[in-house]
């Protein structure tokens, strides 16, 4: 067998030539190939005829092989994630093309970072108030601090979630009690709907954060002692 003819076994595109007797036609000669994915055959009355065919078609398999060849780098890549992949049920392409999805978005999309800045300024040129203001800066601000280089396309919810449930007192280091949580969780949410309709973001991401529940409080009349105690 010739070199190209190993090449071309490697490839899945080996031809098999066989010799026949008394075949109808005068045709001495089959070669057995696969082709898109279906077993064919051609057949020759010369061998010379059906060797030049296996030569040529195992050719182009070297040089279509040789154009999309991949490094030794990238081979090792595939193989050390393929088990990964294969554990969660995910084939090298689809893993590939959400890659390429994810930085694709990354490169279209605006860092955290300038999407919090962009709100603080819209905040101010509609007028809303200094309190207001003041409350996007201390709480966007306070999300930008953990996430201000990323692109926005890549913040996950789990990520916003985890961030929420996390978030403590800055001079008590205490949890924020949930009403605290939600009015973040609030804001975060208008600033990646801003990010969807500035085109940075497909959906809001942050909108999935569910708010958190909030037992009403059960009230109940306090004695004359126990209001002229609390007025006074």
């Amino acid at each position: 067998m010739t070199n190209v003819s190993k090449i071309g076994e490697r490839l899945g595109n080996k031809v098999i030539i066989k010799s026949l007797k008394g075949h109808k036609g005068g045709y001495k000669w089959r070669a057995t190939f696969i082709e898109s994915g279906a077993r064919k055959q051609k057949y020759f009355k010369r061998k010379v005829d059906a060797v030049a065919f296996r030569d040529s078609r195992e050719h182009e398999a070297l040089e279509s092989g040789t154009a999309h060849r991949i490094n030794h780098a990238e081979q090792s890549a595939v193989i050390d994630a393929r088990d990964k992949l294969e554990k969660l049920g995910i084939d090298v392409r689809t893993a590939l093309n959400h890659a390429i999805d994810y930085f694709e978005r990354s490169q279209r999309s605006a860092t955290v970072s300038v999407l919090v800045a962009e709100n603080i300024d819209e905040a101010r040129s509609s007028g809303s108030s200094k309190l207001h203001i003041s409350d996007l800066e201390s709480k966007l601000g306070r999300f930008s601090e953990e996430f201000g280089n990323r692109s926005v396309a890549t913040i996950t919810q789990d990520e916003i979630r985890d961030w929420l449930d996390g978030l403590k007192h800055k001079k008590t280091s205490k949890k924020l009690n949930l009403t605290s949580v939600n009015s973040y969780r609030n804001k975060i949410v208008a600033a990646f709907s801003t990010a969807v309709t500035r085109g940075y973001i497909a959906d809001n991401t942050a909108a999935k954060v569910k708010p958190k529940k909030i037992k009403e409080a059960r009230f109940s009349a306090l004695a004359v002692e126990d209001a002229a105690t609390l007025l006074n």
